[in-house]
């Protein structure tokens, strides 16, 4: 049974509303608010706490339907309900005039024909699941994880399940009358028993066995491969020796485990009892270069590592530092010239003086834009283009599938190319379809031009953050609560989260506020020698503990530190580490739950597509399912790196920004520290669409 049943303008004003138990937490509210407004409409279904919510649109008359019912429900009717009422709303609709469409509600003549079509969809539900024939054992999972199910699936797969279930039952079951001597079944089992030679008739079983491959005699073959390949054990498995057979190396081993029990030691060991790892020295370095570098010894004091006056200012010149340190002014606004430069061709982003190019493209795979040139291939007649042409040009026909189709799989190709991941353009595609579908077209304007509009719209919405994370001004408010603003930055290996922790404390300097860098890479060789050159070069301090120490204590002592000097802001630089190694991904939870960072960004990589959906996914996962807290710290945003480097491919910002919700806080552009700028919105939206 559904709980809430609801028809709202698109504008949000309520139509219709009828409700059979009490809604908790305002489930429409959070539709409306991360479905609706974030241009979501092509997923079918979504869950707010205990609800899930499904809906259906009426676009000509700018009306949608929503049902809510618990989500351990499985109501097979729903959307046959929602169509029903759609088709019998929108009748009633029609003949309201438009400017009093508005105070319709509670639209009490509506009530009965809404519960009628209620009843009759739960009805055809249960009619359908009373009917539905049940299915045999041979069709079940347990079956199939069976001993005999296993078998049939590696001797045929599903052939063999529907030459073993269904072809017996078409035979009249002689199968199971005559004991497996008649039909098609019989002759199979004959053939599985004739390879492993004559069976009597009373070990049919073992017969099976035989053919499944569980004889004694195939179990035996099996150890004795496994020994041998373990090394040189297997006589004893051959053997029929379960221990004592000795091997080729003449030591004593067990026959089916490999293992040695007596004899010469293993490679591993020497005479003397086994010997310690050794450090390496490389080509060309002092004998005692290792102990230099070695900083895992408690206690060890570590090497200088400040720079010369001279080398210091070559770092800070090729980093775009200052001279003597101070951070100029960083423009965030400013435009990237790369991506700038492959701005050009048509860029108009609505084709209307190509209304049928993206749909040629589709259809005929030959059609070019980027030269001004397109080719496609000759239709049948040239009465068959000039009916295409009237079709395209009626103003009073609705947009059907048969409009959509070839449309919304040339921009599906389209969004793919620039890097958009394959499930996003997906959803993209859906939406935009279901925004359109039943729309009449407008003067002179085909399917193709209204569907890009509706996409440039869907992907603007997209972009835009519904918070604005203005780092600046959350400093300032900080640094009056006489405590430092604390920015965590996470990902996997080589996207460059250092270089992009470097560029926003340079941005905070050169806005005046003070900044500590905190090392928690007590991972990577090298992490903490790269912290403090950058520390060196923007002139700011940097909190580090050396390698192999717990990451989350050493935050911990870097914002108790920083709070103590007064500093305003504390970056903290985390280990790079695959989104699939659990471990790693703990010991991050551990440390972003434990000090609770006023901002975490996720840095990833501009070039990515598919792979992109996957990191920021599974990093968001790790941190709530690892925390082990009630109320977890979460991605609050991303940088995307090396931005200057993909020209057109902007589509990974769409992905990640669709599948998280949250907004790029910056874009990196270049190697030097100023080289950092705000997502313009506006134009990865135009290449989106070019």
């Amino acid at each position: 049974m559904i709980d809430h049943f609801c028809v709202l303008l698109k504008s949000g004003i309520v139509l219709f509303a009828k409700t059979f138990a009490p809604l908790v937490d305002a489930p429409v509210d959070a539709l409306i608010r991360d479905v609706l407004l974030e241009e979501r409409m092509g997923e079918t279904s979504y869950t707010s706490g205990a609800y899930t919510l499904r809906w259906t649109t009426a676009p000509d008359l700018g009306v949608l339907l929503i049902v809510a019912y618990q989500k351990i429900l499985q109501l097979a009717y729903v959307d046959e309900m929602l169509e029903m009422a759609r088709a019998e709303f929108s009748a009633l609709l029609t003949a309201v005039p438009v400017g009093r469409r508005c105070t319709l509600y509670p639209c009490a003549q509506f009530e009965p024909a809404f519960l009628s079509l209620l009843m009759r969809a739960e009805k055809s539900a249960q009619l359908a699941r009373v009917n539905k024939a049940q299915r045999s054992f041979k069709e079940t999972k347990k079956f199939a994880q069976s001993k005999a199910g296993s078998a049939r699936l590696v001797k045929g797969g599903a052939g063999a399940d529907d030459d073993d279930g269904g072809g017996k039952r078409a035979a009249g079951g002689a199968a199971d009358d005559d004991g497996g001597d008649g039909g098609g079944g019989g002759e199979e089992e004959e053939a599985d028993e004739g390879e492993e030679g004559e069976e009597e008739e009373g070990e049919e079983e073992e017969g099976e066995d035989a053919a499944d491959g569980a004889s004694p005699a195939a179990v035996q073959k099996k150890l004795a491969r496994l020994a041998a390949a373990r090394g040189g054990g297997g006589r004893g498995a051959r053997g029929g020796r379960a221990s004592g057979a000795r091997g080729r190396g003449g030591a004593k081993r067990d026959g089916a485990a490999g293992g040695v029990v007596e004899g010469k030691p293993s490679a591993g060991e020497s005479k003397g009892g086994k010997k310690g790892k050794e450090l390496r020295t490389w080509h060309g370095g002092a004998p005692d270069e290792s102990k230099t570098l070695n900083l895992s010894a408690e206690g060890q004091k570590r090497a200088p590592t400040e720079l010369s006056a001279a080398k210091l200012s070559k770092m800070r010149e090729a980093f775009g530092a200052h001279p003597d340190g101070k951070a100029a002014p960083v423009d965030l606004d400013a435009p990237v010239e790369a991506v700038a430069d492959a701005e050009g061709g048509d860029d108009d982003g609505d084709g209307d003086d190509d209304d049928d190019g993206a749909a040629g493209s589709a259809a005929a795979g030959v059609a070019t834009r980027g030269s001004g040139t397109s080719r496609t291939a000759p239709s049948a007649s040239s009465s068959s283009m000039f009916g295409k042409a009237l079709r395209r040009l009626n103003l009073a026909r609705e947009i059907d599938d048969e409009d959509l189709t070839p449309v919304l799989a040339a921009i599906k190709d389209s969004l793919m190319s620039k890097n958009v991941a394959e499930e996003i353009a997906l959803k993209l595609c859906d939406s935009v379809g279901t925004s359109l579908r039943g729309l009449k077209c407008a003067s002179f304007t085909s399917v193709r031009t209204m569907a890009m509009r509706a996409l440039e719209d869907a992907l603007t919405r997209i972009l835009t953050p519904r918070r604005t994370v203005d780092v600046l001004a959350e400093v300032s408010a900080q640094k009056l609560r006489k405590a430092p603003y604390v920015i965590v930055f996470l990902g996997v290996n080589g996207v460059g989260k250092s270089t992009t922790l470097s560029k926003v404390a340079y941005y905070l300097r050169s806005n005046g506020h003070s900044v500590l860098l905190c090392a928690c890479d007590t991972f990577r060789s090298g992490a903490v020698e790269q912290l403090r050159v950058h520390g060196q070069c923007l002139d700011v301090p940097v909190f580090e503990k050396g390698y192999g120490r717990d990451a989350s204590q050493i935050a911990a002592d870097g914002i108790a530190y920083a709070k103590q000097q007064g500093i305003d802001a504390v970056l903290v630089d985390t280990a790079g580490r695959m989104q699939d190694n659990e471990p790693l991904m703990r010991a991050l939870a551990k440390l972003v739950n434990a000090n609770r960072p006023h901002l975490v960004l996720f840095v990833g990589e501009a070039l990515v597509g598919n792979d992109s959906i996957d990191q920021v996914t599974k990093f968001n996962q790790a941190l709530m399912d690892l925390s082990g807290v009630r109320e977890p710290r979460l991605i609050d945003g991303m940088v995307l790196t090396k931005f200057d480097t993909i020209d057109d491919k902007v589509g990974a910002a769409i992905s990640m920004v669709y599948v998280t919700g949250k907004p790029i806080v910056f874009v990196g552009v270049g190697q030097t520290y100023a080289d950092i700028r705000n997502l313009n919105v506006k134009m990865v939206v135009k290449q989106l669409v070019k």
